[in-house]
């Protein structure tokens, strides 16, 4: 590819992609990325370090008291030190947290719209200052790719997958959850593994499930596919543990058995909120299960084999992340974690590119399901407005029943996941594209 069409190609997905982001980052959000930032800026804001001590004692009959703690610490701390940063310069944001800490420790939401009743300058800045640390990963993220790749053409395929994913526009800066960062860190995972840093890669693998702990899930796959032998599997494994103990350890000697759930939440253990939802739920586990020990005995077999096992890693890491999806119903900004092992697959032609299309489109369909998923993301334009604006299934359902369509779009999600991982998997002999 000549250099002229490259630079002028990235120029013009660049600069797309860089105007999607901006467009929804000063006003779209949900309420997920109230709490996670509330609690964060506690540190900055309220001198509170040890969270769960804090979830506990304010929260304990909405959260604590059902064992919930929704994340583990790197989460809290990493968003939270953005807070130590502005403070300075933007004094009245802890007392606008203190409104909707208030409010959720009473149990009592009246107040809530009035969180999107301020000057809108004040407003805007408060939550383009929420989704500021999600920039640095996505950049990351997009740095990494470009380097995973050798030619030109690849570089500039994954750069455009990348800047125009719908994935990842609407889970950071529309939705406004901080997953990009788990995107950030499973890709650098594997970008040490590429390059033979291996104790590394699973150090950060280990740091990664102190995001959200998903991540748990990889470290025995990668500590085999990257050990030499029984000795240095042991090494690795306990290298990726050793960060999550290190950072748990005195939360808990703080807070009790309460904080483990940060770590091991409780409701991957309960069922769904309708019988078929729960019946759904228990079969998706089964089928996690299952999948996860036939890509163990699939690592342990072709090792056995093939001695750089390791180069394909990424397929191994796709793999289980996918099938991890079957054990709860997937939100649209879980999925940034996989964007981009998804991309590497279609830029390497392992993946069929219409496949992760078709995948991509049912999670819209299936996963904004609710007001809260639809126009109250728009709140701060006009706060009793879009609150009560009827979500996509409540307009839909007076021409159809958008319910099967929704549970159709899962179980296609679910097949096109499973093709997958059969095809990176088990059929990995694929043509470039």
């Amino acid at each position: 590819m000549k250099i002229k069409n490259l630079f002028s190609s990235m120029a013009i997905f660049g600069l797309a992609g860089i105007l999607l982001r901006a467009i929804f980052t000063p006003f779209a959000m949900h309420q997920d990325m109230l709490w996670i930032h509330m609690c964060a800026s506690k540190m900055a804001h309220n001198a509170v370090f040890n969270i769960y001590g804090y979830i506990k004692s304010n929260f304990y009959m909405q959260i604590a008291g059902q064992g919930i703690n929704y994340y583990p610490p790197l989460a809290y701390f990493s968003m939270g030190s953005v807070y130590f940063i502005v403070k300075p310069i933007i004094p009245g944001l802890g007392a606008w947290f203190d409104m909707y800490s208030n409010m959720t420790a009473s149990g009592n939401y009246s107040a809530y719209l009035d969180l999107f009743k301020i000057p809108l300058t004040r407003l805007y800045s408060y939550i383009s200052i929420m989704k500021a640390p999600y920039f640095v990963f996505d950049a990351l993220c997009g740095i990494f790719l470009w380097k995973y790749f050798k030619t030109g053409a690849d570089r500039l395929r994954a750069f455009k997958f990348w800047m125009i994913n719908p994935v990842i526009i609407f889970g950071s800066y529309i939705f406004g959850q901080f997953d990009i960062a788990i995107a950030f860190f499973l890709l650098a995972a594997l970008f040490m593994i590429k390059k033979g840093r291996s104790y590394l890669a699973m150090f950060i693998i280990g740091s990664a499930a102190l995001l959200k702990s998903t991540p748990l899930l990889l470290i025995l796959p990668l500590s085999i596919i990257l050990g030499d032998d029984i000795k240095k599997i042991v090494r690795l494994f306990g290298i990726a543990v050793f960060p999550i103990i290190a950072v748990m350890a005195p939360f808990y000697f703080l807070t009790g058995n309460y904080m483990i759930s940060a770590i091991f939440p409780n409701f991957l253990g309960k069922g769904g909120a309708s019988p078929i939802d729960t019946i759904e739920f228990a079969i998706g586990k089964i089928i996690f299960i299952i999948s996860y020990i036939i890509i163990l005995v699939r690592i342990v077999t072709k090792k056995y084999r093939n001695d750089e096992i390791y180069i394909e890693a990424w397929r191994y890491m796709l793999g289980i992340l996918l099938a991890s999806y079957f054990i709860l119903f997937t939100p649209i900004h879980y999925f940034q974690w996989v964007i981009p092992l998804l991309i590497i697959g279609i830029v390497s032609g392992k993946i069929p590119k219409d496949v992760y299309i078709l995948q991509v489109v049912c999670i819209f369909v299936y996963a904004i399901c609710s007001r809260p998923l639809s126009a109250q993301l728009f709140l701060s334009l006009n706060p009793d407005y879009f609150y009560n604006l009827k979500s996509l299934p409540e307009y839909m359902n007076q021409f159809m029943k958008w319910g099967i369509v929704m549970r159709s779009a899962r179980f296609i999600f679910y097949c096109c996941s499973l093709y997958i991982i059969w095809k990176i998997i088990f059929k990995p002999e694929v043509k470039n594209a």
